[in-house]
């Protein structure tokens, strides 16, 4: 199934900002047959990547690091 099946409205970043009034959790709980990124590994995917495509394009110093953004 394609991403964008569910993930279909993104913003200029790539990030998603609709889903029909879900939260990330209703979709993205436990690993499983039918959910295969569990909530941990969608946030870190969107938002490592994202980090990185703009240090790359913009030169932006954002967190890709865990301490950087889960701090004690």
């Amino acid at each position: 199934m394609e991403c964008t099946r569910c993930h279909h409205d993104y913003d200029a970043y790539g990030v998603n900002k609709g889903s029909e009034g879900q939260k990330c959790a209703d979709f993205h709980g436990n690993l499983s047959v039918t959910n295969p990124v569990p909530l941990q590994s969608a946030f870190h995917d969107q938002c490592l990547s994202c980090h990185e495509r703009l240090h790359a394009r913009e030169g932006r110093n954002l967190p890709v690091m865990c301490g950087q953004c889960h701090v004690r």
